[in-house]
């Protein structure tokens, strides 16, 4: 670089000073990044360090031959092998761990598992052996004579057709009190211009939800959860739920009024009565009446039947006089009567609760059933109680709040047996 002035020579060095400091800075940024990768190094050995260690110890256990080794922990090994080996019809593993197949004197030596033994041990060869399934000799007493599934065998809930039309109110508090509609306000005509109004009064009452408390509990032995294969606690809170769909259906529908009063028994629904004291003899002409019994159309908007499944099969069995089905068995789709849908419960009284004066059958709009929850279906274990101390015993408990009324009485139709 050519210099010619004082002020060029003045920039030169101004510019070298800058270039000098950048230097410094990048030297130390650079020093800096040195530094920190040492730090991870350093890191990255004793973490190798520690990593051999482990596989170090890994590598001990692995060479131990537990086939032949003496301890517990060689049996069980052994043990699982062979099942593991009898499961995938390994035979010769099971050869190898002590398995034999016996044959009797007309088996040929083919049928061994593959031939893995130069001798076959036969029935013959082994005398009298005890076992575990000759009635009152031998080993028998020595064999564990059940053995428990995991599963349990029982009759399986369906699913609620009732619930979901249900009118499901969540319930901030223990009593809810819903307004009810009494008298409707009318239009009345005015002659001219001049002429007053009329004043129209529209009245409302109100319909109670209150709450009740429903709740089990289950105790059981420490020695039974720690022998059974079973989950128990599963096993509760799948029947549980169950009950919880009878609890609900059998309250709203034929609830005694302890505490709910189920339509069927409500002292305000439309009654309708047979001329039989027998459930069976309900008819498509039964039916008839009940629909008429709700008289007007709004109270028939949106109903449905609501009946026990034998009470059903009654119906869809019931001939004309000229022996035709009032309900076509063959018809595909939902359930039908008279134009209206069939809802089934098996918390209605089927055919073998017949009885006097027995209502049976609902007809209504299931929206009119209110259904309150205070409290979901709630599942708590507890096992540090006085009981787990002296008797080994623990309980599931198992608690819900809920709450069931009718809310408009009148615009269910319920069909009964005759007085007598």
């Amino acid at each position: 670089m050519d210099i010619k002035t004082p002020e060029e020579l003045k920039a030169f060095v101004d510019s070298t000073t800058v270039a000098i400091e950048q230097l410094k800075t990048q030297e130390a940024e650079k020093q800096k990044a040195i530094d920190a990768l040492a730090g991870e190094n350093k890191e990255l050995k004793a973490e190798t360090t520690r990593l051999k260690n482990d596989l170090s110890g890994i590598i001990q256990i692995n060479k131990i031959n537990w086939e032949k080794n003496d301890s517990a922990e060689g049996a069980d090994y052994r043990l699982g092998k062979y099942f593991a080996a009898f499961k995938l019809k390994d035979f010769r593993t099971m050869y190898n761990l002590g398995g034999r197949k016996v044959l009797t004197s007309a088996q040929k030596i083919t049928d061994v598992w593959t031939k893995v033994a130069d001798r076959v041990i036969t029935k013959g060869d082994l005398g009298t052996p005890l076992t575990g399934d000759a009635t009152g000799t031998d080993a028998q007493y020595l064999v564990p004579q059940t053995i428990y599934d995991t599963s349990i065998l029982r009759t399986l809930m369906v699913n609620s057709e009732i619930i979901p039309k249900l009118d499901k109110r969540n319930m901030s508090g223990r009593l809810h009190r819903i307004p009810k509609e009494v008298t409707p306000v009318t239009f009345t005509f005015v002659t001219n211009e001049v002429t007053d109004s009329t004043e129209a009064n529209p009245t409302w009452t109100y319909v109670d939800l209150e709450c009740e408390t429903y709740a089990f509990w289950v105790g059981v032995t420490d020695e039974l959860m720690e022998d059974t294969f079973a989950d128990i606690g599963a096993q509760i809170r799948i029947q549980a739920v169950e009950a919880l769909q009878n609890t609900i259906e059998g309250q709203i529908l034929d609830g005694s009024g302890s505490p709910a009063t189920g339509v069927l028994r409500h002292a305000s629904v439309n009654y309708v009565n047979m001329s039989s004291t027998s459930i069976s003899d309900v008819s498509w002409g039964d039916l008839s009446n009940t629909i008429a019994a709700l008289t007007t159309q709004k109270k028939k908007t949106g109903a449905c039947w609501m009946m026990h499944p034998t009470v059903w099969d009654v119906l869809i069995n019931d001939q004309d006089a000229m022996g035709r089905y009032f309900w076509d068995p063959a018809q595909a789709g939902p359930r039908t009567a008279r134009g209206y849908p069939v809802l089934l419960s098996d918390n209605m009284p089927s055919t073998s609760a017949s009885a006097a004066s027995k209502a049976f059958l609902a007809f209504g709009n299931p929206y009119y059933m209110l259904w309150g929850i205070r409290m979901g279906m709630e599942m708590k274990y507890f096992d540090q109680t006085f009981y787990a101390v002296q008797d080994d015993e623990n309980f599931w408990r198992v608690r819900t709040r809920q709450a069931f009324n009718i809310g408009i009485a009148a615009n269910f139709a319920v069909l009964r047996t005759a007085a007598s």
